[in-house]
């Protein structure tokens, strides 16, 4: 019986019938976060074969990614308060996740703007101290003498930041 299915098993399932029916209009509503990682890549592409054909698509969703990745208009809401509609999806993805770590919500689009870009310097900074972290530690095994450690902490390096060096 249909009751006794689990949530995620539910969500297979209406997905499944949805993408059947060849909908107009289709409506997700957080349907493509559920299950384990190869059932949202093959639902994810498939949302993307049924968008790309012409079909209308509402996505409900708190993964940033999955908006980022799949849509091309935003509709931000706070407590059925819209906070911004428009086709600007990466701004208002990166506001959200800024007002994700510090509550803070935009009332404008200039709040927005200023979220967005407060993300954005955040994101850059925690980039350039991971990589000074990585050069520090690569720092202290070549002073350490070891230096098989400090070829393998090298090539890991690179393998993150400039994998095509090594082909």
């Amino acid at each position: 019986p249909f009751k006794q299915l689990s949530s995620g098993m539910k969500s297979r399932l209406a997905f499944s019938i949805a993408c059947l029916v060849n909908p107009d209009i289709l409506i997700l509503d957080e349907v493509l976060s559920v299950g384990d990682g190869a059932f949202r890549k093959k639902s994810g592409d498939k949302m993307k074969q049924i968008l790309s054909g012409g079909v209308t698509g509402i996505l409900v969703s708190h993964s940033v990614d999955q908006v980022r990745e799949m849509c091309n208009k935003i509709l931000w809401l706070d407590h059925g308060e819209q906070i911004y509609f428009g086709d600007d999806t990466e701004t208002v993805c990166n506001a959200y996740e800024e007002f994700l770590i510090t509550k803070e919500l935009p009332r404008d689009a200039q709040g927005i703007q200023r979220l967005s870009k407060a993300f954005v310097r955040r994101k850059a900074e925690e980039q350039r101290r991971r990589q000074m972290s990585e050069a520090q530690k690569l720092q202290s095994i070549l002073e350490s003498g070891n230096s098989d450690a400090a070829v393998e902490a090298a090539l890991s390096i690179l393998r993150k930041r400039k994998p095509e060096l090594l082909k």
